[in-house]
């Protein structure tokens, strides 16, 4: 699996478990959805930088597949949190 590549990778797990923390946190879908893009758009600063490639062991920036991967799979566990609340 090829980090930031497709749309799944080894840390589509930490984003959906972000989720489900917010969601049973009672967090609301808006402060998520900014959180969310907030911590995507700066990722994209982030790694294009030799340090931020680095610090995420990455070769570049995520792909626009693995940003909305990752995505859908913070909102998924998000709602399906919410449903078990």
């Amino acid at each position: 699996m090829a980090q930031n590549a497709g749309m799944v990778d080894e840390w589509t797990a930490g984003h959906a478990f972000v989720g489900a923390i917010a969601g049973a946190a009672g967090v609301g879908p808006w402060w998520l959805a900014g959180g969310m893009v907030a911590y995507e758009v700066g990722e994209q600063f982030v790694e294009r930088t030799a340090w931020g490639q680095r610090a995420f062991g990455t070769g570049g920036p995520e792909t626009l597949l693995n940003v909305a991967g990752d995505s859908l799979a913070m909102a998924a566990a998000y709602c399906l949190a919410r449903r078990l609340r």
